[in-house]
């Protein structure tokens, strides 16, 4: 698992470091063409020597510095990016302590997961994510929600596009930007198959509930259901442990005379 992250993430850092690059060199040129100072001259300034000599004589130190200023910060956001892409060793180390999942057992569950996006696995027990240089890795089965955010880019390059998944306690466990800006309409249909207990708006009754009740309604439509049915089986990737998803959980659409799920509006 491990090797194929490494690998997957390391493409897509040689790819946004390229792209970094050509960013680079455009603004080095419009420094050069527009502020009059010559980059190379700027970082090869020797101690004592002033600025005055490496300048054209028309120079624009104003719009060199703008320039010059939105150079430092795409480095730093390149760099920033890159580091917080190599950290998923640790989040794997983090996830297995406090899941109590062992490297073996992780490793089996991805092999039988399915990649039904770019980057981007599910299996019944996990979702795991590399996309964008971000690591995600979360257990299905204490998700509940998943929607697509609409974030407006400027009325020139539209609107940026983010899944945004939820956890049992209503917080979101992750947000997840595609590249393209847009989330791939084949991710709903693969969850309804693999982990149908994980709602999305495709499912109208449950964008219906989720907004009407969270604990009472939407989690007796899909989740208590399935946490009823996991109740006392050994934990796939921890078989040593019993189930206790509903441990502390009070499910107030379970009608306790007729052992059954009510799941109506009134």
């Amino acid at each position: 698992m491990e090797k194929i992250i490494r690998r997957r993430l390391l493409a897509m850092q040689l790819y946004s470091w390229c792209l970094y690059f050509v960013v680079f060199i455009i603004i080095a040129f419009a420094i050069q063409s527009f502020g009059g100072i010559n980059l190379i001259k700027l970082f090869s300034l020797k101690k004592g020597q002033s600025l005055q000599s490496i300048m054209e004589p028309d120079a624009n130190v104003s719009l060199a510095a703008l320039f010059l200023l939105l150079f430092v910060i795409i480095f730093i956001f390149a760099c920033v990016s890159t580091v917080r892409s190599l950290r998923f060793r640790n989040i794997i180390a983090e996830f297995l302590i406090n899941n109590n999942v062992s490297r073996p057992a992780l490793e089996k569950e991805f092999a039988r997961a399915e990649e039904i996006a770019q980057n981007y696995w599910l299996s019944p027990e996990l979702t795991i994510s590399c996309v964008g240089n971000k690591f995600v890795i979360l257990r299905n089965k204490n998700l509940v929600w998943m929607y697509v955010e609409s974030v407006s880019a400027g009325p020139r390059y539209g609107h940026i596009y983010y899944l945004n998944i939820v956890d049992k306690n209503k917080n979101n466990a992750a947000r997840i930007s595609f590249p393209g800006g847009r989330v791939p309409d084949e991710l709903f249909p693969h969850y309804e198959r693999i982990c149908p207990h994980i709602a999305n708006p495709t499912d109208p009754e449950a964008a219906r509930l989720y907004e009407l009740s969270f604990e009472s309604r939407f989690l007796s439509y899909k989740y208590y259901p399935y946490l009823a049915q996991r109740q006392g089986q050994p934990d796939p990737l921890s078989p040593a442990m019993p189930q206790s998803d509903l441990s502390g959980y009070q499910n107030l659409a379970f009608d306790d005379n007729t052992g059954k799920y009510d799941n109506g509006i009134e």
